[in-house]
């Protein structure tokens, strides 16, 4: 039961901005639980969703409502992997241009293609879901919410992932942090041994 209680405040601390238990026992039962967890929490997204343009139909105009209702959303499960698709498109284009994927993705800046899918994707997501529910189709929003969810336990179990490039990175990144680490270790030699010529200076 433990097991499985960690799973679920696991995925929703990982997809929603939701609080959730700060000290979490991680083992492979808590990955497995919490990939069973996905749709509970589209299930729970779209029932506060649901509720806010509920409580703001009563104040305001069923379209206001609605939009309010679908930023809210978005916000609750904080805009997460937007990123992602910025690095895509990124990498689409300059596949189309002849630069290398890799190293288009791997850059700490957004591209301007990247940005501008990213803004569309926002406003056809926030379309599409206010229309739902100023139409009420909540089943609808329920339905997708936990059927999106299941589609990536169903991806994670039916793809392979790039693990080499991943490690690739990895290395890459700890490389980076022993130069770092011995960029520093000579800027202290450096630093005591001015420290130690100003006190030889003083003394004569």
């Amino acid at each position: 039961m433990k097991n499985i209680l960690n799973g679920f405040l696991l995925a929703l601390s990982y997809f929603t901005i939701l609080p959730s238990k700060k000290n979490i026992d991680i083992n492979d039962k808590t990955y497995k639980y919490m990939l069973l967890s996905f749709p509970l929490i589209g299930l729970i997204l779209g029932s506060l969703s649901i509720l806010a343009f509920l409580f703001f139909e009563r104040f305001y105009l069923a379209i206001y409502a609605a939009f309010i209702s679908s930023i809210i959303y978005i916000v609750l499960y904080g805009l997460l992997h937007l990123e992602a698709i910025c690095e895509v498109v990124n990498a689409w284009m300059a596949k189309s241009s002849g630069d290398a994927v890799h190293d288009i993705m791997k850059e700490r800046y957004l591209g301007v293609n990247g940005v501008i899918a990213c803004f569309c994707f926002i406003l056809l997501k926030v379309a599409i879901f206010t229309y739902l529910l100023y139409e009420r189709k909540f089943e609808v929003i329920l339905i997708v919410l936990m059927f999106s969810r299941l589609n990536l336990i169903f991806a994670l179990n039916n793809y392979e992932f790039h693990i080499r490039n991943c490690e690739i990175n990895m290395h890459y990144y700890e490389t980076n942090m022993n130069t770092c680490k011995t960029n520093l270790y000579h800027c202290t030699t450096n630093t005591n041994n001015r420290v130690t010529n100003m006190s030889n200076y003083l003394s004569i």
